[in-house]
């Protein structure tokens, strides 16, 4: 079984917590938000069961280019010849797949843990958000 999912927005990432005298939160204020919209898209994009069985994962971020990768910082005028294809700035990547398999969980599949491969991209562009593609594994598969 394969899922298909494009989530639009600014991926965040999760994992680092920040505590109060009012709980615990993440750390990063725009993980919340991303969780939220990753719940949204997938709950309106996937109606199968929860999935049960060992997992592929692959996500590809695409994550906002800054001003100065532009002719001029000016985006109509297009893309410097040496504008970087991948994103090497902060957050990491895979802080960026843990917020996102976690708003997955009890909408796609069961527990985050049935991944046992994960296969990720971060890089620049200018549709920003997430492609994620969940697959099933099977005994057949090496």
């Amino acid at each position: 079984m394969k899922i298909e999912l494009f989530v639009p927005g600014w991926p965040a990432p999760g994992g680092s917590k920040t505590r109060s005298k009012w709980g615990v939160r993440p750390a990063n204020k725009r993980t919340a938000e991303w969780m939220n919209t990753v719940a949204f898209h997938a709950k309106n994009d996937y109606r199968g069961e929860l999935l049960a069985c060992p997992l592929k994962a692959y996500f590809v971020f695409t994550m906002p280019r800054p001003k100065n990768h532009y002719v001029a910082s000016d985006p109509a005028k297009g893309l410097k010849a040496n504008a970087a294809k991948y994103h090497t700035k902060m957050p990491d990547l895979t802080k960026l797949i843990r917020s996102t398999e976690d708003a997955l969980k009890g909408i796609v599949f069961v527990d985050d843990c049935l991944i046992t491969r994960t296969y990720g991209i971060k890089q620049y562009g200018e549709n920003t958000g997430a492609r994620i593609i969940i697959r099933t594994l099977t005994k057949e598969q090496p």
